[in-house]
């Protein structure tokens, strides 16, 4: 390959700043088009072609190096769909700096001959079978260029959400979202090594999905198997464990577009899930996309998993999934919007009653989250995030009590990335209360178990209270139910949105400090309600677990 000196004045402003050690800095460039050669990333190898330093390739084809001892080396240009390319060998001096120009030729990596292996069929990596290990080399320098850290001169800007849902279908009960700066991604390295499934003390259960570094471990390739399944534009590279046991573990595939060779989508599933449950819901996703600056970025990324209770009879049930999730909402160059990821939005309008008037100020919000909206003086709204689902919509005016009105929820099916347009209008009270009547005839009537929670453990009886003597009832819990002040299940954001609030007897009475002011003398019975629960309960009155306390009946 060809270098040269790189002299131009567009290059002496470019390379302005001093260099305090031995510097490569370089353009790189395609001989056959004579245009700087965007993407991927550059190795600085040693004579021993042993990689001692790497650098982005941005958008304009220029990086800088630093070599760590004076000596002789050549770059290596890595990029997905590509073959490495080498340049010659060059010296650098104690202290100098390189400008040079590389050109560079890619050849692209052919998949013509790329075949499905049999169903039955998986092979490792080191197999002479070439079908995996190809596909392989291309993920491993996507993967690769997502754990880059260096500066890029970007802003990157990210929707991170939770959300429980309904066991069965996709009923939202709750959400919570939040504005994270950086690339939240899914796969953090923080959990490698770490088993997969790990249950607490407190009885909750930590899903850790597969990180990077795992994936691109030795362990990794020498501990599963892999087989081809190609279609006629894509391939997936499908992994398993060689020897599964009976410990939790993950299978999945890693998805390749074999027109431009880029990893598009990394799919994963638990098996050997605790207590047999919500096996088919412990599962994760992660869509990739190549960045406007050499990274390669995780644009959205999901964890999904089984919230496990128990029901009256002391027998373990599905009670809902938990979603953890995000997406690369916008990438920033100074005041540029270089990238925006596409959300979901509802848009709509709200009237007083049908055919009338627009309702200018009214709060809309998704039930069961902290998406909200104000209409403006033609009565529209719009909401956006990374919605995924079935969620209730509703809204509240001032105005509706004093025309005898009643915003009822307005159910609503949501799919990432696409807009639904709304129109929604109040009920008379009448209409409500005649809803109700029907409801309480008999032919009609719901069987009601009670408002007692069904588990045993989130009660404390009179029994357990008397036999803590000299206590306040906060010290008691912790005493005997130190899960119900702890957040259960993933991570909440903020902290305080999980810590329960405390009820006296159906009323709110604050925080969980309100419970170091009651004697347990005066208590009945304490129960706890997690967060679907209280909002099966409560609605979205609270927006987290409930500890209510009920007093014992004045004699």
């Amino acid at each position: 390959m060809v270098f040269r000196p790189l002299f131009s004045a567009f290059a002496l402003f470019l390379w302005s700043v001093p260099s305090t050690a031995q510097t490569v800095r370089a353009l790189i460039m395609d001989p056959t088009t004579g245009a700087p050669t965007p993407g991927g990333y550059i190795l600085l190898l040693d004579e021993a072609d042993s990689e001692v330093a790497r650098a982005l390739n941005g958008e304009d084809g220029l990086l800088a190096i630093r070599a760590p001892v004076p000596g002789t080396y050549r770059l290596a240009s890595v990029r997905v769909g590509f073959h490495p390319s080498f340049s010659d060998p060059f010296s650098v001096d104690e202290g100098e700096t390189v400008d040079m120009i590389f050109d560079l030729a890619h050849e692209p990596v052919d998949f013509s001959g790329l075949a499905s292996s049999g169903r039955n069929v998986c092979v490792a990596l080191d197999d002479p079978t070439q079908g995996p290990r190809t596909l392989w080399m291309e993920i491993t320098k996507a993967l690769t260029a997502t754990q880059w850290t260096g500066r890029d001169g970007l802003e990157y800007y990210s929707l991170v959400y939770e959300r429980d849902v309904a066991p069965a279908g996709r009923r939202v009960l709750m959400e919570q979202n939040r504005v994270a700066q950086g690339l939240v991604l899914q796969t953090n390295d923080e959990t490698d090594g770490q088993p997969f499934i790990v249950i607490r003390a407190d009885g909750g259960i930590v899903y850790n999905p597969p990180s990077t570094a795992m994936l691109l471990s030795e362990p990794f390739v020498r501990d599963y198997c892999f087989r081809v399944e190609r279609t006629a534009d894509a391939a997936a590279l499908h992994f398993e464990p060689r020897a599964p046991g009976e410990e939790p573990g993950i299978v999945g595939s890693l998805s390749v577009d074999l027109q431009t060779g880029h990893l598009t989508t990394f799919t994963y599933r638990f098996f050997n899930v605790p207590f047999g449950l919500g096996e088919e819901e412990a599962h994760g996703m992660v869509s990739f996309i190549p960045g406007p600056s050499g990274r390669w970025l995780a644009d959205e990324w999901v964890l999904q998993t089984p919230l496990v209770g128990v029901d009256d009879d002391e027998q373990y049930v599905l009670a809902g999934v938990h979603h953890l999730g995000g997406q690369l909402a916008t990438v920033v160059r100074g005041e540029e919007i270089v990238y925006s990821g596409p959300l979901t939005e509802v848009t709509g309008v709200v009237l007083d009653a049908p055919n009338g008037s627009a309702l200018a100020g009214a709060e809309v919000e998704l039930v069961g989250t902290n998406y909200t909206a104000t209409t403006d003086e033609a009565g529209n709204f719009r909401i956006t995030g990374p919605l995924d689902g079935e969620y209730g919509v509703t809204f509240n005016h001032p105005m509706l009590d004093s025309l005898g009105l009643f915003p009822p929820d307005t159910v609503v099916v949501l799919d990432g990335g696409q807009q639904r347009t709304l129109a929604l209008l109040p009920m008379a009270r009448a209409d409500v209360l005649r809803d109700l009547v029907e409801e309480l005839q008999p032919e009609n009537r719901i069987v009601d178990r009670g408002h007692r929670p069904l588990r045993t453990r989130n009660v404390l009886t009179r029994e357990h209270l008397a036999s803590m003597k000299d206590l306040m009832c906060l010290e008691i819990i912790q005493r005997l139910r130190p899960d119900w002040l702890r957040n259960r299940g993933a991570v909440s954001f903020g902290g305080a949105i999980s810590d329960p609030v405390v009820l006296r007897n159906g009323q709110y009475a604050g925080t969980i400090g309100v419970l170091d002011a009651i004697n347990p003398d005066e208590v009945d019975e304490i129960w706890y309600f997690s967060r679907i629960d209280a909002t099966q309960r409560w609605g979205t009155r609270f927006g987290r677990p409930v500890i209510e306390v009920h007093y014992r009946a004045r004699r």
